[in-house]
């Protein structure tokens, strides 16, 4: 008799992360749990958030120190100057172009969260990190320094969806 595995697709790991991880202050807290578990001292969370939500009137100075050229091109399809010399958002957007303009403004938010923790080889990012379902820390309960570590259920990971649209390690 074959031997049939289950393949589990891409979307099945974002469904995970938003069933356990259920708003960003949660997702920060994984990340500092996984910072926890290897054996970190400290952990620094930044923020840098220019675009917290689309403003309704954008200062001149603040598209060219914040946008990129091409960026602040794009911006004059959903702004129009009023007569302070201040960008104030066009009333007849459509939902399509909101979203645009959201996607637009919010990939400059930034939070950088970094430790002083062991890392990870780029062997341990492709066979535990990436792979979903490893089961490392259950037969590695404690960490180099002899923590107990806490994450268990491997969802951590999937802060990183509920943080951003694209990440870097």
């Amino acid at each position: 008799m074959e031997t049939i595995h289950f393949e589990v697709g891409a979307k099945v790991a974002r469904l995970i992360g938003q069933e356990n991880i259920t708003d960003s202050d949660g997702a920060l807290i994984e990340l500092i749990k996984n910072a926890y578990d290897a054996d970190a001292s400290c952990v620094c969370v930044w923020f840098d958030i220019p675009f917290p939500y689309v403003p309704s009137v954008l200062k001149p100075e603040k598209i060219r120190t914040v946008l990129s050229e091409d960026d602040q091109k794009k911006i004059f399809d959903f702004y129009s100057m009023n007569e302070s010399r201040e960008y104030e958002k066009r009333e007849d957007l459509l939902e399509t172009e909101e979203k645009e303009l959201w996607n637009l403004l919010t990939k400059y938010n930034t939070v950088i969260i970094a430790d002083n923790g062991i890392g990870m080889t780029i062997e341990d990012v492709r066979t535990k990190w990436m792979c979903i379902g490893t089961s490392d820390k259950e037969i590695n309960i404690e960490s180099l320094r002899g923590r107990i570590k806490t994450g268990a259920k491997g969802i951590g990971r999937f802060a990183l969806d509920k943080l951003s649209t694209t990440s870097r390690m």
